[in-house]
């Protein structure tokens, strides 16, 4: 179902292209900026950014805009749903690498939208159009794999919403490109290839340029940013974007159980008069502290109007074997605490080793 004669591919072509180049010019000195970041992580917004510094005389290629223009596009949705991307990757790379090639021997201004996903795809586009005459640029967008998950979700119930096919990202997907991404950044710095490389944040601040530092590897940068701890401020964001989204969606739905899953994650919960872990939904508040109900009944402790209990699951030993049981809490952002109570707080026993 997801072949497509040469004929109905190169009229389809020939339309998006005519597209594309409407009130663009060529250039006499041509670039092009080829985009790397995961899913989700903001590559339309610095494709904005770019164009609006062009003055729009450049030409965006995002592979994902040619995906509806296969010829079986919406028998292929309607038999597949979700994992009709699977069927229409063949269709929309003809596409991308049709186009880089023709308009690079027109000379327009290109911007080329990827993932990273390998180091030899930006690699292959970057040789094919410096042989052109191009100066090729790299621009990341670097942004903490936490927040460009949620973008995709964002991205795909504003689709929904909108009465658009929604595209889902399946989490496996994103996470793929995020485990090997710092090791193929550096591995593009260390061909030389590209003219320039920048990094930059998703709002725009730029944290890396080849140019002014060329001794320091930006695979690195990624890496860091990657694996540091979110800050409070940041888990309470993350928390309430994920609920929002968890509040949206259907039960059965394979999102709905990510969502759940990183909303259990995201923080260390753990009973505060214990120190044992919870496995208990994030609160809101990014406070991973929490009182069990019949403590708050004990200890009179007062709970603010209105607050509901949270059910979360501990594990205990008995007779040498392992069990899981529900028990009600109360995280301490609702209660109202007395200095007495606060002093009892413990830490959280880690794990052993």
């Amino acid at each position: 179902m997801d072949n497509f004669t040469e004929k109905e591919f190169e009229e389809i072509y020939n339309f998006i292209k005519s597209k594309l180049i409407i009130d663009k010019k060529v250039c006499n000195e041509q670039i092009v900026y080829v985009l790397g970041g995961q899913p989700g992580a903001g590559k339309s917004t610095l494709t904005s950014r770019i164009e609006e510094k062009i003055k729009n005389n450049i030409i965006a290629i995002n592979g994902d805009d040619f995906r509806s223009y296969h010829p079986k596009y919406k028998n292929l949705v309607k038999a597949y749903g979700d994992d009709s991307v699977l069927y229409t990757q063949k269709f929309s790379n003809a596409i991308t690498e049709k186009l880089i090639e023709d308009l690079g021997n027109e000379k327009y201004n290109l911007i080329v939208e990827g993932t990273l996903r390998t180091s030899e795809v930006p690699l292959k586009t970057s040789r094919l159009l410096h042989d052109k005459g191009y100066n090729t640029n790299l621009s990341i967008v670097c942004v903490k794999p936490e927040f460009s998950y949620l973008g995709t979700l964002e991205r795909y119930q504003k689709m929904k919403e909108n009465g658009f096919i929604a595209r889902a990202t399946p989490k496996e997907a994103h996470d793929n490109v995020v485990t090997n991404f710092a090791e193929n950044l550096s591995k593009i710095y260390l061909e030389k290839e590209f003219d320039n490389i920048e990094v930059f944040t998703r709002e725009g601040k730029c944290l890396y340029s080849l140019k002014d530092t060329p001794n320091i590897n930006p695979g690195e940068i990624i890496k860091k940013e990657f694996n540091r701890e979110l800050t409070m401020e940041e888990k309470k964001k993350l928390i309430e974007s994920y609920k929002k989204i968890k509040e949206k969606l259907n039960e059965n739905e394979k999102n709905f159980q990510e969502v759940t899953k990183f909303l259990r994650i995201v923080n260390k919960n753990y009973n505060c008069l214990t120190g044992n872990p919870i496995n208990i939904e994030a609160h809101s508040s990014a406070e991973n502290k929490w009182i069990a109900k019949k403590d708050i009944e004990k200890y009179g402790i007062k709970v603010e109007e209105g607050v509901k209990e949270t059910i979360g699951q501990i594990t205990y030993i008995e007779n040498n074997k392992l069990y899981q049981k529900s028990v009600s809490f109360y995280n301490i952002s609702d209660l109202k605490i007395a200095k007495e109570i606060e002093q009892k707080f413990v830490p959280i026993k880690e794990k052993e080793k």
